[in-house]
């Protein structure tokens, strides 16, 4: 998979090893690879929120501004009822 997305995304902006823990307790080596373009953010992660899944993850621009507009409101509408 990772080649897959190298061959047509190029090298990754950052590549990290982690490890990932289980519920149980378990640890293992974990990678994720972060492509960071104008208009596209990609996630890769060997194991995602369980160590039979991995996770590819696309998001826009428009929809990160979007969600940063969103978070900016609450914060206002929250300091409101200080």
């Amino acid at each position: 998979m990772v080649l897959l997305f190298k061959e047509r995304y190029g090298q990754p902006t950052t590549d990290k090893e982690t490890t990932w823990i289980s519920k149980a307790g378990t640890k293992l080596p974990n990678r994720s690879l972060k492509w960071l373009g104008e208009n596209i953010e990609i996630d890769l992660i060997r194991l995602g929120s369980n160590r039979d899944r991995s996770e590819a993850t696309f998001t826009t621009k428009i929809w990160r501004d979007s969600k940063a507009d969103e978070m900016k409101k609450k914060i206002k509408d929250a300091a409101k009822d200080l």
